[in-house]
């Protein structure tokens, strides 16, 4: 998580390909503090504010247990429960 956490704030914003069929859905990546926020390409270029899913981190077990919580949650149809799950691994 450390390692993410300071590729983050190096680079707030990353575009993530996602497979699907023949092709990929591009996603744009923003990272703000312990939470990131994924948004398709199409919605980031015309400033929507539709969310397609959110990624909490809870880091309150990090220096006792080396361990993070996430909790991720679809806002839009756009992606399956499987997808969801892709881009968080």
């Amino acid at each position: 998580f450390r390692t993410l956490k300071a590729n983050a704030e190096a680079c707030p914003m990353f575009v993530v390909p996602l497979p699907r069929g023949e092709g990929y859905a591009n996603l744009v990546w923003q990272a703000q503090g312990n939470r990131v926020l994924f948004k398709t390409l199409e919605g980031f270029q015309q400033n929507s504010p539709v969310i397609d899913l959110g990624v909490n981190f809870f880091t309150e077990l990090l220096m006792s247990h080396q361990l993070v919580l996430l909790r991720g949650e679809i806002k839009s149809n756009l992606l399956s429960k499987d997808e969801a799950a892709k881009m968080v691994r």
